[in-house]
């Protein structure tokens, strides 16, 4: 993903009008995730179609994450003026063109091509939710207004897998990417709605020193380990979130053809997402400034539980089941850990490029390795195999995390001091 530029100010804008921008952010929000649930639906079974392994479609899908990495080297150098209205708008023109490529891809040239434009526009969606949620939260509200995000986001993923499940026929047809492109226009009309609001700006004392603070390429590589080392736990968990979710969204529509779904197959995914609407709000409100990193681990320790007996379920249902408890779970690991990150963002805005940068790199890494090890895993283990060795590597992971975090993580005390080049 991008790592913005240092804030160059903070909204303090009256209640009504953050109110007002939430609304707008959590409705295009669900609207672009319709289409973005569709897109990935229609991908796997896109690639499958032009007649590639399940191996090559996760190394296929997986270099959209390793565009947005790359991208993320060469934007830390030239993006200096950024934030959360920009960052939308620069999404929105890429995901115009996505699928246009998808829709005429056949070759794996035009499949990565299209791979990378997904990569950088969704990890501009990303970051711009940092940003908004930073910008206009205080650190107890940070949590719960990632799981209202998430909530509205569910919607979506809910919404998008099932009209794709109806849309396709035999093949993926022009109906699905015009669908794709009726939400994506309903996102860009609340974005629009987004960007027309005005909000007054301050430049406090410690944001004017984030800019004075130059550093060449060896001070940034610097700066990022030192922050890296102090985050890496709450980084580890970002790296498992997302690598869980690409599992899911690499075989899952594949995985529900294989249980014999039918025109239902977007029931599978529908599972996975159903949770972070029904929960992800109400939980987000309930986790306050401590403990977010404790409770993250515990959840998705969980989570990872849940998916170990997929292998040996024998019905479909059962299997939708046990998805459905370990998405409940995950639904209360996601936005606690996303608030943690943007407290520490509110902690030391100093390090909030390094900050986000770490974020996206962690998220990419999950979505680059998340696809091929699925591809390979489907090929050798077969997918209910997949699922759970998915589910004994997260819970290792995570009871390696509970026993490593003996406190909460504080940027204020446990930040390393600024890295400048004057």
């Amino acid at each position: 993903m991008i790592p913005r530029k240092r804030f160059s100010g903070h909204h303090k804008s009256n209640s009504n009008g953050a109110h007002a921008s939430l609304y707008l952010v959590c409705a295009m929000s669900l609207f672009w995730t319709m289409s973005e649930g569709i897109v990935s639906f229609i991908a796997p079974l896109k690639i499958e179609e032009a007649g590639f392994s399940d191996t090559m479609m996760g190394v296929i899908l997986g270099t959209s994450s390793i565009a947005g990495a790359l991208f993320d080297l060469v934007a830390v150098r030239l993006f200096k003026d950024t934030y959360y209205k920009r960052i939308f708008a620069a999404m929105f023109f890429l995901c115009l063109i996505f699928p246009l490529v998808l829709a005429q891809a056949t070759t794996p040239l035009f499949f990565v091509l299209a791979m990378a434009i997904w990569g950088v526009y969704y990890d501009l969606r990303n970051i711009g939710n940092y940003d908004f949620v930073a910008r206009t939260s205080a650190d107890e509200n940070s949590s719960g207004h990632f799981g209202l995000i998430q909530s509205f986001q569910s919607v979506g993923w809910i919404l998008g897998p099932i009209i794709s499940g109806f849309l396709i026929g035999e093949t993926v047809g022009w109906k699905s990417f015009a669908a794709i492109y009726v939400f994506l226009g309903i996102a860009l009309v609340c974005f629009l709605g987004l960007a027309a609001l005005k909000g007054k700006e301050t430049d406090s004392s410690e944001e004017r020193s984030a800019r004075e603070c130059r550093r060449g390429v060896w001070s940034e590589v610097r700066m990022l380990g030192k922050v890296g080392r102090i985050l890496f736990p709450a980084l580890l968990l970002i790296f498992f979130l997302n690598f869980t979710d690409a599992f899911f969204w690499t075989i899952g529509p594949l995985f529900a053809e294989h249980l014999g779904l039918g025109i239902w197959a977007g029931l599978l995914l529908t599972a996975w997402s159903l949770p972070g609407l029904l929960l992800g709000w109400i939980v987000g409100t309930k986790i306050r400034a401590k403990g977010k990193e404790h409770i993250a681990i515990r959840a998705q320790f969980i989570a990872a539980c849940c998916l170990i007996p997929i292998a040996f379920a024998g019905h479909a249902l059962a299997v939708i089941f046990l998805v459905f408890v370990a998405a409940c779970f995950s639904s209360i690991a996601w936005p606690a850990i996303q608030g943690a990150f943007a407290d520490y963002i509110k902690e030391r805005r100093d390090l909030d490029k390094e900050i986000e940068g770490l974020v996206d790199l962690y998220t990419n890494l999950g979505y680059v390795f998340g696809p091929i090890l699925a591809g390979i895993c489907a090929d050798t283990l077969g997918y209910g195999g997949t699922f759970t060795a998915l589910g004994i590597f997260g819970a290792t992971t995570a009871l390696i995390l509970y026993f490593s975090v003996h406190k909460r993580i504080s940027m204020k005390r446990d930040g390393p001091p600024l890295i400048c080049d004057i």
